[in-house]
Formats: C-alpha cells, structure tokens, sequence
C-alpha cells in the first residue's frame, strides 16, 4: 500500500478546562471530558509526521462522524499506551510514545480494564499533566488531595492538566472534591442502555456524598 493510500491517523489530547477558549478561537472540535476537554488531532497527510487539530467544521453526521473519530483516536491512542509500575512506590505511571497522548490514555476502556486487574473496581487517579497520569489504590481522597497538591507546588509541570484528582468507582470516573456534571464513564460510545446505568450511577454518587459531608459537618 503507497503511503497516499493509507487512512489518516486521529489521536485524541486531554487539555485542561482552562484552554476552552483557545480552542473555541481556532475553531477546533472537542468535548468536555472530567474537569477538561478532549480535542483530536489528524495527520496533515497519510504517511506523514505533520499534524494538525481537527476542525469543527470537519465533523458532522454527513462529514467525519463523531463515532468515527473516538473509534479511530481510541484506537491509535491504544498502540501508543504504556502502563508501568513505579519501582519505588505503589502506583502506575499512565503515559505514551509520542508524549503529548498521555493523559487521555486514561479514558481508555482497554486500560479501565487493566487498571481494574490492578487496584480493583475503585482508584484513584492523579492527572499531573497532558502527557501523563498516574493511577493508585484508593486511599483517603482528603489526604491524597492535599499531597498532590503541595506536590504539584514543589514540582510544577509544563503541561499541567488539573490540580484536582479523579476518582474510579464501579466504572464511573469522577472529579474530587468537586462533584462534576460531565462524570466520565471510560466507554468509547454508550448505548441508552450505558446511559440509563451512568445516569443512575451519578445520582446514587450523589447521594452517597451528600452523607459523607453530612457525617463530616456534624
């Protein structure tokens, strides 16, 4: 196959919710995703290291479809994803080849998967920047909290994504402290039926939260 004849590659980037606007300036395609925004990036042309973000105006039910592109990103983003135990402590270090794919690597349904044989149903994940994360058991979100967060201070990333963690339970990813509206469910599409059990799942959450801070403030 000439390199003319190959199809074009997506690859999706998580950018911090802060960036919004710039995206909205050059007119790109993206999602809200936890407390940031999924946007795509498309090669220049197949057979090529040139890429460039893909357009609004590209996507559309008669254009470039919106399950085309998660199908086609999600499924580059996977042959690029590592997932690697830290030698010296409890946790696994989230991240790609090329780096700037990193962090989306954990919205990922194959890794979901995995990270579940490792921890369990329930993790914590720390989104320390674009090109990385890193995914831990499920320890007192309070306390991790206040550690990442003072970590974040003494060591500052680049390409910082979120001074806030996220949190796994039963298939649902959710922002902590704040409850997010947008909880992400690490699926590429969701049938009604996915819906119908992530609606259900958000307002249970809810309710389970709304207890613990009742128990907190008594």
């Amino acid at each position: 196959m000439n390199e003319k004849d190959q199809p074009k590659l997506y690859f999706p980037v998580l950018f911090p919710g802060s960036k919004e606007e710039n995206l909205m300036k050059e007119n790109v395609y993206y999602e809200p995703a936890l407390d940031g925004l999924i946007f795509f990036i498309e090669q220049e042309e197949p057979g090529t290291d040139q890429f460039r973000a893909v357009q609004a105006s590209s996507v559309g039910p008669d254009r470039l479809t919106r399950k085309e592109l998660w199908t086609a990103a999600f499924s580059n983003l996977f042959e690029l994803s590592d997932a690697a135990w830290d030698p010296e402590h409890d946790y696994m270090i989230i991240r790609t080849t090329p780096r700037q794919f990193g962090a989306a690597c954990i919205l990922h349904p194959f890794l979901y998967e995995y990270l579940c044989e490792s921890f369990g149903d329930s993790y914590i994940v720390l989104p320390y920047s674009i090109e990385y994360v890193i995914a831990m058991p499920l320890l007192p979100p309070d306390d991790i909290l206040a550690s990442y967060r003072e970590d974040l201070q003494k060591h500052p990333e680049q390409y910082p994504l979120s001074n806030r963690i996220y949190i796994v339970e039963d298939g649902v990813m959710t922002v902590y402290p704040e409850l997010s509206n947008d909880d992400f469910m690490p699926m590429i599409f969701e049938t009604p039926e996915e819906k119908e059990k992530k609606e259900k799942e958000k307002q249970r959450r809810k309710k389970l939260y709304g207890k613990r801070n009742r128990h907190d403030l008594s």
